[in-house]
């Protein structure tokens, strides 16, 4: 008899181990999970379902929580990272941290508390403070390691989300004056202000008044998540002109899986480019530039950008707006993706093509974390993708 668990790689020079599933094994696949480690624990991702005999299942420790309603990596993006740790020799938690530029150790909220019923004399005293929820942060987590193994332990985890205030209208029923009334039924039919000065001039009336609304309940602050907005990336240039002699060179690339595009100048090899990035957007497909340094990423933003919404992912991004553009790349509104290697493993809905400028350049060399050459990196992600390489370079 088999039985179904979990790989998880933490972003640490470690090996994976593994875990017991929550709930259907095949939809924790590429989210992130906070799991006993070590004596405390840590947030790492899933990377496979295995199968192993039950023998094997007794040297299983059990998931404590999963954090991502959506996966942040795709099944071929899981299976690509194994591959790539396995080809490099390296830990797949060091291959995790290279190309995951956000989220390794997420702000959680975690508390704790004893399963109702259980007899506190037969615990240590130290335990005896769960009978109360409380924060993990302040339990020993050796306490908390010997509670879960006990099955002891309620463990409620989420995280926390980066939030801004809202000043909403609440039900309570009071006397208001006339201009009250007014300035909270504005309030009611916008859906909320960030500041009381918006809701002031918005309803007409002073700061002071709607500060007396807010004072006397009839209205309240709330916490709100931040929307995922793309940064400003900046204007781009206005699309090559495509001549013949260009898609002539375009269509003798289309059936290749692994091809090169080397001379010229830039504007001419951004012109076959368009064609054929153009032809991927076109069918609903999505396209990844790779560049090695960010003036190169820029200027080919800027050639080839304004074919389809486009994005940009490199590490002078901050990073909530690294998050931001990985999860929007992954519900497929943003077809092109240009960026560093750390966009190699964006969830993009179907990749078609993967294009990797200057193959030879020395920055493609990772010289710390797993050492890897980020070209054979590709050609691995291209695979599990399938999806077409183009090396394209002046050289």
């Amino acid at each position: 008899m088999k039985h179904i668990y979990w790989r998880v790689a933490v972003a640490l020079p470690l090996p994976a181990y593994d875990f017991q599933p929550l709930g259907d094994p095949q939809a924790g696949l590429g989210k992130r999970v906070l799991v006993p480690w070590q004596g405390g624990s840590r947030v790492g991702v899933v990377l496979a379902v295995m199968e192993g005999s039950l023998d094997r299942a007794m040297h299983i420790k059990d998931t404590i929580a999963v954090l991502d309603s959506e996966p942040i990596f795709t099944p071929d993006s899981c299976a690509a990272l194994l591959a790539v740790a396995g080809q490099s020799l390296s830990f797949d938690g060091l291959v995790y941290q290279d190309f995951m530029p956000f989220g390794h150790e997420p702000a959680l909220s975690h508390l704790v508390q004893l399963v109702a019923g259980v007899n506190l004399e037969n615990l240590p005293e130290q335990a005896r403070v769960l009978e109360n929820r409380q924060s993990a942060t302040l339990i020993d987590p050796s306490i908390l390691e010997f509670l879960r193994g006990q099955g002891l332990l309620l463990e409620d985890v989420r995280l926390e989300l980066p939030s801004r205030e809202i000043i909403q209208a609440t039900s309570k029923d009071m006397p208001l004056t006339d201009k009250q009334t007014v300035a909270l039924e504005v309030l009611r039919e916008s859906g909320g202000f960030y500041t009381l000065k918006a809701w002031a001039e918005m309803a007409g009336v002073s700061p002071s008044m709607v500060s007396k609304l807010l004072e006397k309940g009839a209205a309240k602050r709330e916490l709100e998540p931040l929307p995922l907005t793309l940064p400003d990336f900046g204007k781009v240039f206005e699309p090559p002109i495509v001549k013949t002699v260009h898609l002539s060179a375009a269509q003798k690339l289309e059936g290749i899986t692994v091809g090169r595009l080397h001379g010229a100048k830039p504007r001419e090899r951004f012109a076959v480019l368009q064609n054929l990035i153009l032809r991927a957007v076109k069918n609903g497909q999505s396209v990844l530039y790779l560049a090695p340094d960010h003036v190169r990423l820029e200027r080919a933003f800027k050639a080839l950008g304004g074919l389809a919404k486009s994005a940009m992912l490199h590490g002078a991004l901050r990073p909530l707006e690294r998050e931001a553009v990985w999860r929007i790349c992954a519900t497929g509104t943003v077809p092109i993706l240009f960026g560093t290697p750390m966009a190699l493993f964006v969830p993009l809905p179907d990749l078609a093509l993967i294009i990797l400028e200057d193959e030879l350049s020395d920055a493609w060399k990772l010289h710390g974390g797993s050492r890897i050459f980020i070209p054979d990196a590709v050609l691995t992600r291209a695979e599990h993708a399938k999806a077409r390489v183009l090396f394209v370079g002046s050289v």
